[in-house]
């Protein structure tokens, strides 16, 4: 039973206006604006005040409507373009890139949800899939140089990789430090290549390693 107002009676309406309202609770997030109230998404929206509290059952109905568009709009962005194989600069200019069009698109959103997390559990678990996802991203991408570690050096060095590109370390960049997404590219190239090359300075895989490292470490799941 809805409580915040009447819907229209068409469905195919009601769906579209719906989709116009999240997508502009993700739009005012994306500008990074503070708390959002219903007059901000009347102004964004163009959809009168009646209309809104029509389609949503209460505000908790919003906020999980929320989540479950910005995986419709942004899923696309978690995923890695092509086979993990080829010469690690290769995978690092792949991962890298992968990360930057991520922040560069969501990485707001991703803050919001962060300051957010404490008060509702919804976010927070959107939060914990999205690290799990990241962590796998690079285990993926890493597979051949991880694999010839120990178990504990292993997920050091994945947790080094991951916290390097972490949304964080992207926020601190950019706000902090005040760099471009091309200056954050080109930094975390270096960083990472002096990274890899510290953990494993003489390794030089053959093309039979890499096609087995491949095969060896599943790829991430969706978010």
């Amino acid at each position: 039973m809805r409580t915040m107002g009447d819907a229209t009676d068409d469905p195919a309406e009601s769906e579209r206006l719906r989709l116009i309202v999240l997508d502009a609770v993700l739009e005012l997030v994306q500008e990074g604006s503070g708390p959002i109230e219903i007059d901000d998404l009347v102004t964004r929206s163009g959809i009168t005040e009646q209309q809104i509290r029509g389609l949503f059952v209460n505000i908790g109905d919003i906020r999980e409507q929320v989540v479950e568009r910005f995986k419709e709009r942004f899923r696309h962005l978690y995923l890695m373009e092509g086979p993990a194989v080829g010469p690690l600069a290769d995978r690092l200019r792949v991962f890298v890139d992968a990360r930057i069009r991520l922040m560069g698109e969501v990485g707001p959103v991703i803050a919001f949800a962060r300051t957010r997390a404490r008060e509702h559990q919804i976010l927070n678990d959107g939060l914990t899939r999205m690290r799990v996802l990241l962590r796998e991203q690079v285990h993926y991408q890493f597979s051949l140089e991880l694999h010839d570690l120990t178990a504990s050096n292993s997920e050091a060095l994945v947790s080094i990789v991951d916290t390097f590109t972490s949304p964080e370390a992207w926020e601190v960049l950019r706000l902090a430090h005040q760099r471009t997404q091309r200056q954050i590219r080109s930094s975390w190239l270096v960083g990472l290549r002096a990274i890899f090359e510290a953990w494993q300075p003489s390794r030089q895989p053959s093309l039979s390693d890499l096609l087995m490292a491949n095969r060896r470490s599943p790829k991430p799941r969706d978010l």
